[in-house]
């Protein structure tokens, strides 16, 4: 589809269905992404065609948005804003490798790279935090050995200029780190899975188990 909108979800889905020859009394489920428009598309039309059915939404999306609600909690925008800010110094190759460097000459291992947290990679913002909670010890020596005058860099080193600041800050990172765990599980284990979770998700009996789902994503309906 050159657009995605209800509008053309719409039309691509009822197109389908109809040269697929489908029992539409039989089908059970409507597994969609979580999208606006995509909701409204079951609710305004493929609930009318599909008597039978109920729309199961996207369970990675779902967790994925309980994920952002602390990624925006007031009490964490420090640690949100570390974040950012140690994506945008950690963009010049050059310092990268000088960070790498400067791990080893401190903790006697090699480093990972730093993780960069990505709006369209689900779980990349807690990689992120994960791996600053083990290093924000060291951020501080290191920033100023680069002696840049960035403003990413000058936010950051006023964020650490005391130690206080420093454990009140490494507090919230390993908070968030501990707790959100179970989250990035999840949400690797769905992302990782071919099997449908419908129905173990939404407790469909056994006796239902041969009817049909219908999974209707954006990406495979041009393959339909």
């Amino acid at each position: 589809m050159d657009k995605c909108n209800y509008s053309t979800f719409s039309q691509a889905i009822l197109a389908s269905l109809h040269s697929n020859d489908l029992n539409l009394n039989d089908a059970w489920a409507v597994v969609t992404d979580n999208a606006s428009y995509c909701l409204k598309t079951y609710k305004e039309v493929l609930k009318e065609v599909m008597p039978n059915s109920f729309n199961v939404t996207c369970l990675c999306h779902v967790i994925n948005l309980v994920g952002e609600t602390w990624q925006n909690y007031k009490y964490f925008s420090e640690v949100a804003s570390l974040v950012t800010w140690m994506r945008s110094v950690f963009k010049k190759p050059a310092r990268k490798r000088r960070w790498v460097s400067f791990h080893i000459m401190k903790e006697f291992v090699q480093a990972k790279d730093p993780r960069e947290a990505v709006s369209s990679r689900w779980n990349s913002w807690y990689e992120a935090v994960k791996y600053h909670t083990e290093h924000v010890h060291l951020y501080r020596e290191f920033l100023l050995a680069e002696k840049s005058a960035s403003q990413a860099v000058t936010n950051i080193l006023s964020q650490l200029e005391t130690e206080e600041k420093v454990q009140a800050l490494t507090v919230k990172l390993t908070f968030l780190s501990d707790g959100c765990s179970k989250l990035k599980t999840a949400l690797s284990t769905l992302e990782g899975t071919h099997r449908p979770t419908a129905v173990s998700e939404c407790k469909i009996p056994n006796s239902c188990r041969s009817c049909s789902a219908l999974h209707l994503l954006p990406s495979q309906l041009s393959r339909l």
